[in-house]
Protein backbone atom coordinates (compact mmCIF):
# COMPACT_ATOMS: atom_id res chain seq x y z
CA UNK A 1 0.00 0.00 0.00
CA UNK A 2 2.56 2.52 0.56
CA UNK A 3 4.55 1.43 -2.41
CA UNK A 4 1.28 2.57 -4.11
CA UNK A 5 0.62 5.88 -2.17
CA UNK A 6 4.16 7.00 -3.30
CA UNK A 7 3.98 5.69 -6.90
CA UNK A 8 0.95 8.19 -7.21
CA UNK A 9 2.84 11.29 -5.28
CA UNK A 10 5.49 10.62 -7.55
CA UNK A 11 3.52 10.87 -10.65
CA UNK A 12 1.16 13.96 -9.28
CA UNK A 13 4.48 15.16 -8.49
CA UNK A 14 5.79 14.39 -12.26
CA UNK A 15 2.91 16.13 -14.09
CA UNK A 16 3.20 19.43 -11.80
CA UNK A 17 6.23 19.77 -13.01
CA UNK A 18 5.19 18.84 -16.51
CA UNK A 19 2.66 21.54 -16.19
CA UNK A 20 4.99 24.56 -14.81
CA UNK A 21 7.57 22.89 -17.50
CA UNK A 22 5.01 24.25 -20.35
CA UNK A 23 4.74 27.48 -18.58
CA UNK A 24 8.21 28.48 -20.26
CA UNK A 25 9.54 28.17 -23.26
CA UNK A 26 11.98 25.86 -24.53
CA UNK A 27 15.55 26.03 -24.18
CA UNK A 28 15.14 27.36 -28.86
CA UNK A 29 12.81 29.31 -27.32
CA UNK A 30 14.69 31.27 -24.83
CA UNK A 31 17.11 32.47 -27.18
CA UNK A 32 15.89 33.07 -30.42
CA UNK A 33 17.64 35.33 -32.31
CA UNK A 34 15.40 37.73 -34.89
CA UNK A 35 15.86 36.77 -38.69
CA UNK A 36 15.38 40.51 -40.67
CA UNK A 37 14.11 40.81 -44.28
CA UNK A 38 13.61 44.10 -45.33
CA UNK A 39 12.05 45.77 -48.75
CA UNK A 40 11.27 49.18 -50.02
CA UNK A 41 8.76 50.68 -51.89
CA UNK A 42 9.19 51.72 -55.45
CA UNK A 43 10.15 55.00 -57.16
CA UNK A 44 7.32 55.38 -60.68
CA UNK A 45 9.11 54.43 -63.77
CA UNK A 46 12.14 52.37 -62.77
CA UNK A 47 11.70 48.85 -63.63
CA UNK A 48 15.50 48.33 -62.53
CA UNK A 49 16.08 50.12 -60.34
CA UNK A 50 20.11 51.17 -59.23
CA UNK A 51 19.56 52.10 -55.91
CA UNK A 52 17.48 52.51 -53.26
CA UNK A 53 16.68 56.25 -53.65
CA UNK A 54 15.21 55.51 -57.18
CA UNK A 55 13.72 51.85 -56.66
CA UNK A 56 13.25 49.02 -54.24
CA UNK A 57 17.00 47.55 -54.27
CA UNK A 58 19.91 47.47 -51.60
CA UNK A 59 23.02 47.34 -52.14
CA UNK A 60 26.05 45.62 -50.24
CA UNK A 61 27.11 46.95 -47.16
CA UNK A 62 23.66 49.07 -46.86
CA UNK A 63 22.64 49.25 -43.01
CA UNK A 64 19.75 50.03 -40.78
CA UNK A 65 18.67 50.84 -37.13
CA UNK A 66 16.18 48.82 -35.57
CA UNK A 67 14.42 49.35 -32.12
CA UNK A 68 12.45 46.59 -30.40
CA UNK A 69 9.87 47.95 -27.66
CA UNK A 70 6.61 46.10 -26.36
CA UNK A 71 3.77 45.64 -27.98
CA UNK A 72 1.35 49.08 -28.42
CA UNK A 73 4.08 50.99 -26.43
CA UNK A 74 5.70 54.41 -27.67
CA UNK A 75 9.47 54.22 -28.73
CA UNK A 76 11.17 55.39 -26.04
CA UNK A 77 14.78 54.77 -24.14
CA UNK A 78 15.92 52.42 -22.81
CA UNK A 79 14.19 50.33 -24.97
CA UNK A 80 14.19 46.23 -25.46
CA UNK A 81 16.96 46.93 -28.18
CA UNK A 82 17.73 50.42 -29.39
CA UNK A 83 19.48 51.24 -32.85
CA UNK A 84 21.06 47.64 -33.41
CA UNK A 85 23.04 47.83 -36.84
CA UNK A 86 22.23 45.28 -39.22
CA UNK A 87 23.60 45.08 -42.46
CA UNK A 88 22.93 43.18 -45.51
CA UNK A 89 25.16 41.87 -48.66
CA UNK A 90 22.95 43.58 -51.32
CA UNK A 91 19.90 41.01 -50.86
CA UNK A 92 16.26 41.53 -48.81
CA UNK A 93 18.00 39.90 -45.77
CA UNK A 94 19.79 41.57 -43.03
CA UNK A 95 22.18 40.39 -40.54
CA UNK A 96 23.29 41.95 -37.21
CA UNK A 97 26.96 43.11 -37.02
CA UNK A 98 29.05 42.12 -34.15
CA UNK A 99 27.66 42.99 -30.68
CA UNK A 100 24.53 44.18 -32.33
CA UNK A 101 22.19 40.47 -32.22
CA UNK A 102 18.28 41.53 -31.36
CA UNK A 103 17.10 38.01 -29.70
CA UNK A 104 12.98 38.01 -28.63
CA UNK A 105 12.01 38.27 -25.01
CA UNK A 106 12.47 34.89 -23.25
CA UNK A 107 9.14 35.13 -21.48
CA UNK A 108 7.58 35.03 -25.82
CA UNK A 109 5.57 38.91 -24.64
CA UNK A 110 5.17 40.34 -28.19
CA UNK A 111 6.87 43.25 -29.42
CA UNK A 112 6.71 46.00 -32.11
CA UNK A 113 9.87 46.90 -34.32
CA UNK A 114 11.06 50.56 -36.10
CA UNK A 115 13.55 50.74 -37.76
CA UNK A 116 15.05 53.30 -40.15
CA UNK A 117 17.52 53.68 -43.00
CA UNK A 118 20.38 55.09 -43.68
CA UNK A 119 22.23 54.05 -40.02
CA UNK A 120 23.97 56.17 -38.13
CA UNK A 121 25.47 55.74 -34.38
CA UNK A 122 25.32 59.75 -34.23
CA UNK A 123 21.53 60.05 -33.27
CA UNK A 124 20.02 62.84 -31.23
CA UNK A 125 18.12 60.43 -28.34
CA UNK A 126 15.65 59.46 -31.00
CA UNK A 127 15.86 62.08 -33.39
CA UNK A 128 18.05 61.44 -36.94
CA UNK A 129 19.73 64.32 -38.32
CA UNK A 130 18.85 65.30 -41.55
CA UNK A 131 21.19 66.80 -44.35
CA UNK A 132 20.62 67.17 -47.78
CA UNK A 133 22.95 69.83 -48.70
CA UNK A 134 25.33 67.14 -50.85
CA UNK A 135 23.38 65.43 -53.20
CA UNK A 136 26.81 63.48 -54.62
CA UNK A 137 25.21 60.10 -52.85
CA UNK A 138 22.26 59.51 -52.72
CA UNK A 139 23.00 56.56 -50.26
CA UNK A 140 23.69 59.00 -47.62
CA UNK A 141 20.42 60.97 -47.98
CA UNK A 142 17.68 58.74 -49.10
CA UNK A 143 15.89 58.43 -45.37
CA UNK A 144 13.74 55.52 -45.48
CA UNK A 145 11.35 54.42 -41.93
CA UNK A 146 9.77 51.34 -41.13
CA UNK A 147 7.23 51.15 -38.29
CA UNK A 148 4.76 47.77 -39.77
CA UNK A 149 6.00 45.15 -37.40
CA UNK A 150 3.80 45.08 -34.64
CA UNK A 151 2.76 42.18 -32.03
CA UNK A 152 5.47 39.36 -33.03
CA UNK A 153 7.11 36.74 -30.97
CA UNK A 154 9.71 34.38 -31.53
CA UNK A 155 6.62 32.28 -32.81
CA UNK A 156 6.31 34.93 -35.66
CA UNK A 157 8.95 33.71 -38.17
CA UNK A 158 11.09 36.57 -39.89
CA UNK A 159 10.79 40.21 -39.41
CA UNK A 160 9.30 41.79 -42.10
CA UNK A 161 9.97 45.30 -42.23
CA UNK A 162 8.80 47.26 -45.04
CA UNK A 163 10.08 50.97 -45.42
CA UNK A 164 9.26 53.79 -46.86
CA UNK A 165 10.64 57.04 -48.52
CA UNK A 166 10.50 59.91 -45.80
CA UNK A 167 11.65 62.63 -48.08
CA UNK A 168 11.12 64.01 -51.81
CA UNK A 169 12.66 63.03 -54.66
CA UNK A 170 12.79 65.50 -57.93
CA UNK A 171 14.13 64.06 -61.73
CA UNK A 172 14.96 66.42 -64.13
CA UNK A 173 15.01 64.68 -68.13
CA UNK A 174 16.79 67.64 -69.96
CA UNK A 175 17.12 67.31 -73.49
CA UNK A 176 17.66 70.12 -76.89
CA UNK A 177 15.35 69.21 -79.69
CA UNK A 178 17.03 71.79 -82.60
CA UNK A 179 20.85 71.96 -81.95
CA UNK A 180 23.68 69.73 -80.31
CA UNK A 181 24.85 70.91 -77.59
CA UNK A 182 27.32 69.13 -74.91
CA UNK A 183 26.03 69.25 -71.37
CA UNK A 184 28.26 68.09 -69.73
CA UNK A 185 28.97 71.59 -67.83
CA UNK A 186 25.51 71.82 -67.40
CA UNK A 187 24.35 72.71 -63.37
CA UNK A 188 20.92 72.66 -62.68
CA UNK A 189 19.86 73.87 -58.74
CA UNK A 190 16.71 75.08 -57.06
CA UNK A 191 16.55 77.82 -54.40
CA UNK A 192 16.34 78.82 -51.36
CA UNK A 193 15.57 74.84 -49.97
CA UNK A 194 15.98 73.95 -45.86
CA UNK A 195 18.47 71.28 -46.02
CA UNK A 196 18.66 70.35 -42.37
CA UNK A 197 16.01 69.09 -40.03
CA UNK A 198 15.61 66.19 -37.23
CA UNK A 199 13.26 63.43 -38.08
CA UNK A 200 11.33 61.77 -35.16
CA UNK A 201 11.88 58.07 -34.81
CA UNK A 202 9.27 57.92 -32.55
CA UNK A 203 6.15 59.01 -35.03
CA UNK A 204 7.94 59.67 -37.93
CA UNK A 205 7.90 63.16 -38.12
CA UNK A 206 10.23 66.22 -39.35
CA UNK A 207 10.71 69.01 -37.42
CA UNK A 208 13.24 72.01 -36.98
CA UNK A 209 14.11 72.49 -40.41
CA UNK A 210 17.17 74.77 -40.86
CA UNK A 211 20.05 76.07 -43.32
CA UNK A 212 17.60 77.43 -45.92
CA UNK A 213 19.88 77.50 -49.79
CA UNK A 214 20.34 76.52 -53.13
CA UNK A 215 20.85 73.06 -54.14
CA UNK A 216 22.32 71.60 -56.43
CA UNK A 217 21.03 68.46 -58.72
CA UNK A 218 23.11 65.42 -58.98
CA UNK A 219 23.80 65.81 -62.55
CA UNK A 220 25.03 62.55 -64.81
CA UNK A 221 27.86 62.36 -67.12
CA UNK A 222 26.36 63.46 -70.31
CA UNK A 223 24.02 66.17 -68.43
CA UNK A 224 21.03 65.04 -69.35
CA UNK A 225 19.43 64.06 -66.12
CA UNK A 226 19.53 65.37 -62.15
CA UNK A 227 18.30 64.11 -59.39
CA UNK A 228 17.81 66.09 -55.93
CA UNK A 229 16.36 64.58 -52.83
CA UNK A 230 14.66 67.57 -50.97
CA UNK A 231 12.95 67.82 -47.64
CA UNK A 232 8.99 68.03 -47.63
CA UNK A 233 7.45 72.10 -47.38
CA UNK A 234 4.44 72.92 -47.28
CA UNK A 235 5.00 76.54 -49.71
CA UNK A 236 7.38 76.20 -52.69
CA UNK A 237 6.36 79.79 -53.66
CA UNK A 238 9.62 81.45 -52.67
CA UNK A 239 11.78 78.68 -54.35
CA UNK A 240 13.11 79.30 -57.92
CA UNK A 241 14.43 76.24 -60.66
CA UNK A 242 17.53 77.69 -61.75
CA UNK A 243 19.54 75.70 -65.17
CA UNK A 244 22.72 77.07 -66.05
CA UNK A 245 24.56 75.77 -69.74
CA UNK A 246 27.36 78.30 -70.41
CA UNK A 247 26.89 81.68 -69.68
CA UNK A 248 22.84 81.38 -70.22
CA UNK A 249 20.72 80.80 -67.24
CA UNK A 250 17.27 79.25 -67.54
CA UNK A 251 14.69 79.89 -64.40
CA UNK A 252 11.27 79.02 -63.40
CA UNK A 253 9.67 81.08 -60.37
CA UNK A 254 7.70 77.95 -58.29
CA UNK A 255 5.10 80.97 -57.07
CA UNK A 256 3.56 81.29 -60.36
CA UNK A 257 2.76 76.86 -60.53
CA UNK A 258 -1.00 76.59 -60.78
CA UNK A 259 -0.98 72.92 -59.82
CA UNK A 260 1.87 71.97 -57.65
CA UNK A 261 1.99 74.28 -53.99
CA UNK A 262 3.98 71.93 -52.32
CA UNK A 263 6.92 69.37 -52.27
CA UNK A 264 4.51 66.55 -50.60
CA UNK A 265 6.61 63.45 -48.23
CA UNK A 266 7.25 60.43 -50.59
CA UNK A 267 6.00 62.41 -53.90
CA UNK A 268 8.36 61.92 -57.01
CA UNK A 269 8.06 65.15 -59.21
CA UNK A 270 9.59 64.83 -62.69
CA UNK A 271 10.49 67.66 -64.56
CA UNK A 272 10.70 67.38 -68.54
CA UNK A 273 13.06 70.38 -69.40
CA UNK A 274 13.51 71.05 -73.38
CA UNK A 275 16.43 73.64 -73.89
CA UNK A 276 15.77 75.66 -76.90
CA UNK A 277 18.58 78.60 -77.40
CA UNK A 278 17.91 82.10 -77.52
CA UNK A 279 14.09 81.18 -76.76
CA UNK A 280 12.07 80.32 -73.66
CA UNK A 281 12.75 76.83 -72.03
CA UNK A 282 9.75 75.13 -71.78
CA UNK A 283 9.85 72.75 -68.35
CA UNK A 284 7.24 70.07 -68.65
CA UNK A 285 6.07 69.18 -64.65
CA UNK A 286 4.80 65.59 -64.00
CA UNK A 287 4.41 63.83 -60.66
CA UNK A 288 3.04 60.51 -60.89
CA UNK A 289 3.75 57.22 -58.84
CA UNK A 290 2.43 53.82 -58.26
CA UNK A 291 1.55 52.39 -55.27
CA UNK A 292 4.35 53.41 -52.95
CA UNK A 293 4.50 56.76 -54.17
CA UNK A 294 2.03 59.42 -52.83
CA UNK A 295 0.11 60.51 -56.61
CA UNK A 296 1.03 64.12 -57.02
CA UNK A 297 0.00 66.78 -59.50
CA UNK A 298 1.09 67.13 -63.15
CA UNK A 299 1.77 70.99 -64.43
CA UNK A 300 3.32 72.97 -67.62
CA UNK A 301 5.48 75.90 -66.79
CA UNK A 302 7.75 77.74 -69.08
CA UNK A 303 11.14 79.10 -67.93
CA UNK A 304 12.53 81.90 -69.48
CA UNK A 305 16.59 82.54 -69.85
CA UNK A 306 18.28 85.44 -68.00
CA UNK A 307 18.27 87.79 -70.74
CA UNK A 308 14.31 88.03 -70.94
CA UNK A 309 12.42 91.16 -69.18
CA UNK A 310 11.02 88.83 -66.90
CA UNK A 311 14.38 87.20 -65.35
CA UNK A 312 15.18 87.33 -61.56
CA UNK A 313 18.70 87.96 -62.40
CA UNK A 314 18.99 91.14 -64.38
CA UNK A 315 17.68 94.57 -63.11
CA UNK A 316 16.00 95.92 -66.45
CA UNK A 317 17.51 99.28 -65.94
CA UNK A 318 19.97 100.73 -63.50
CA UNK A 319 17.33 102.03 -60.92
CA UNK A 320 19.00 103.94 -58.01
CA UNK A 321 18.46 103.49 -54.83
CA UNK A 322 18.67 105.39 -51.17
CA UNK A 323 20.31 102.33 -49.23
CA UNK A 324 17.39 101.79 -47.30
CA UNK A 325 16.05 97.86 -47.66
CA UNK A 326 13.17 98.68 -49.83
CA UNK A 327 15.63 101.14 -52.27
CA UNK A 328 18.87 99.15 -51.73
CA UNK A 329 22.21 100.92 -53.47
CA UNK A 330 23.16 99.08 -56.76
CA UNK A 331 26.60 98.22 -57.89
CA UNK A 332 27.14 101.81 -60.04
CA UNK A 333 25.88 103.57 -56.67
CA UNK A 334 27.63 101.92 -54.17
CA UNK A 335 31.21 102.34 -55.90
CA UNK A 336 30.79 105.80 -55.80
CA UNK A 337 30.50 105.75 -52.15
CA UNK A 338 33.64 106.70 -50.32
CA UNK A 339 32.08 105.79 -46.38
CA UNK A 340 28.65 105.46 -45.31
CA UNK A 341 27.56 103.05 -42.39
CA UNK A 342 24.05 101.00 -42.02
CA UNK A 343 23.30 100.98 -45.94
CA UNK A 344 21.93 98.47 -48.33
CA UNK A 345 23.40 97.42 -51.44
CA UNK A 346 22.31 95.03 -54.19
CA UNK A 347 24.12 92.76 -56.67
CA UNK A 348 25.17 89.43 -58.23
CA UNK A 349 28.06 87.45 -56.67
CA UNK A 350 30.12 86.84 -59.79
CA UNK A 351 33.54 85.87 -57.70
CA UNK A 352 36.26 86.69 -55.31
CA UNK A 353 39.86 88.61 -54.63
CA UNK A 354 42.90 87.00 -54.07
CA UNK A 355 44.10 89.58 -52.18
CA UNK A 356 42.94 92.87 -50.52
CA UNK A 357 43.41 94.36 -53.83
CA UNK A 358 40.57 95.11 -56.43
CA UNK A 359 42.56 94.47 -59.84
CA UNK A 360 43.01 90.63 -57.97
CA UNK A 361 39.47 89.57 -58.96
CA UNK A 362 38.70 86.65 -59.96
CA UNK A 363 35.13 85.67 -61.78
CA UNK A 364 33.86 82.23 -61.09
CA UNK A 365 33.77 79.66 -58.75
CA UNK A 366 37.25 77.97 -59.34
CA UNK A 367 39.53 78.31 -56.43
CA UNK A 368 36.99 80.60 -54.29
CA UNK A 369 38.50 82.58 -51.11
CA UNK A 370 36.11 81.83 -48.11
CA UNK A 371 37.05 85.23 -46.84
CA UNK A 372 35.06 87.74 -49.02
CA UNK A 373 33.31 87.71 -52.39
CA UNK A 374 32.47 89.90 -55.33
CA UNK A 375 29.03 91.79 -56.38
CA UNK A 376 28.37 93.27 -59.97
CA UNK A 377 25.39 94.81 -61.56
CA UNK A 378 25.19 92.15 -63.91
CA UNK A 379 25.36 88.44 -63.80
CA UNK A 380 28.31 88.24 -66.36
CA UNK A 381 30.33 90.63 -65.36
CA UNK A 382 34.11 90.14 -65.47
CA UNK A 383 35.68 93.95 -65.45
CA UNK A 384 37.20 93.73 -61.80
CA UNK A 385 36.85 97.93 -61.93
CA UNK A 386 32.80 96.87 -61.87
CA UNK A 387 32.94 94.99 -58.97
CA UNK A 388 32.33 95.04 -55.21
CA UNK A 389 34.13 93.70 -52.66
CA UNK A 390 32.08 92.44 -49.51
CA UNK A 391 34.28 91.60 -46.66
CA UNK A 392 33.26 87.95 -45.06
CA UNK A 393 36.36 87.79 -42.86
CA UNK A 394 35.16 90.02 -40.06
CA UNK A 395 31.39 88.55 -40.40
CA UNK A 396 32.51 84.42 -39.99
CA UNK A 397 29.01 83.52 -39.02
CA UNK A 398 26.05 82.12 -40.73
CA UNK A 399 25.75 84.80 -43.08
CA UNK A 400 29.53 83.98 -44.70
CA UNK A 401 29.02 80.35 -44.26
CA UNK A 402 26.03 80.91 -46.40
CA UNK A 403 27.62 83.12 -49.07
CA UNK A 404 30.82 82.49 -49.59
CA UNK A 405 31.45 80.93 -52.91
CA UNK A 406 33.89 78.30 -51.77
CA UNK A 407 31.68 76.90 -49.50
CA UNK A 408 28.63 77.58 -51.33
CA UNK A 409 29.38 77.75 -55.44
CA UNK A 410 25.73 77.39 -55.79
CA UNK A 411 25.70 81.09 -54.76
CA UNK A 412 27.32 81.94 -58.20
CA UNK A 413 25.34 84.31 -60.26
CA UNK A 414 22.97 84.63 -57.18
CA UNK A 415 21.70 88.08 -56.34
CA UNK A 416 21.67 89.19 -53.02
CA UNK A 417 20.90 92.51 -50.89
CA UNK A 418 23.27 92.79 -47.87
CA UNK A 419 23.51 95.52 -45.36
CA UNK A 420 26.59 96.75 -43.80
CA UNK A 421 28.91 99.73 -43.99
CA UNK A 422 30.55 101.02 -47.33
CA UNK A 423 34.79 101.37 -46.15
CA UNK A 424 38.15 100.35 -47.30
CA UNK A 425 39.18 97.52 -46.37
CA UNK A 426 42.81 97.89 -45.58
CA UNK A 427 43.25 101.57 -44.57
CA UNK A 428 45.12 103.65 -45.10
CA UNK A 429 46.98 101.75 -47.93
CA UNK A 430 44.56 99.33 -49.41
CA UNK A 431 42.65 100.12 -52.85
CA UNK A 432 40.05 97.79 -52.25
CA UNK A 433 36.70 99.60 -51.05
CA UNK A 434 33.34 97.50 -50.14
CA UNK A 435 30.82 96.26 -47.58
CA UNK A 436 32.25 95.41 -44.10
CA UNK A 437 30.23 94.95 -40.27
CA UNK A 438 28.02 93.21 -42.48
CA UNK A 439 25.06 91.96 -40.41
CA UNK A 440 22.33 90.90 -42.56
CA UNK A 441 21.31 89.63 -46.13
CA UNK A 442 18.87 88.88 -48.09
CA UNK A 443 18.64 85.91 -50.89
CA UNK A 444 15.35 84.78 -52.49
CA UNK A 445 13.52 86.97 -50.38
CA UNK A 446 14.54 85.38 -47.28
CA UNK A 447 16.59 87.33 -44.64
CA UNK A 448 19.60 86.08 -42.76
CA UNK A 449 20.92 87.68 -39.72
CA UNK A 450 24.23 87.72 -38.56
CA UNK A 451 24.93 85.54 -35.07
CA UNK A 452 27.03 86.41 -32.42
Amino acid sequence: MKHKISLLLATLAMLSLTACMKEYPTPTEANKEINVKASIEELFGQDKPTSRAIGNSWESGDAIGIFMINNGSTLSLPALAANAKYMTNGTNIFTPTLGNTVNFPINKSKVDFIAYYPYTSLLNGLDYPIDISDQSNFSDIDLLYSNNVKGVNSSSGSVDLKFKHQLVKIVLNISMDETVIDFTELQASITNVNTKANFSLIDGTINNETMPKSVLFNINTDGTTGSAILLPTNDISDKSLIISLDTTSYFFDLSKTVEIKSFEKSTAYVFNVTLKPGEKTLLKVESSSIEKWITGASEDIIAKTNTTEDSPNVPEEEEEGDGTEEKPYNITQALTKVYEKNVWVTGYIVGFYNTYSINSFAYGIQDARIGNAALALSPDEIDYNKTFPIDLISIANNIASRINLYDNPDMFKEQITIYGDIDYFNKPNGDAKGLKNVSKVIINGVTYKKTE
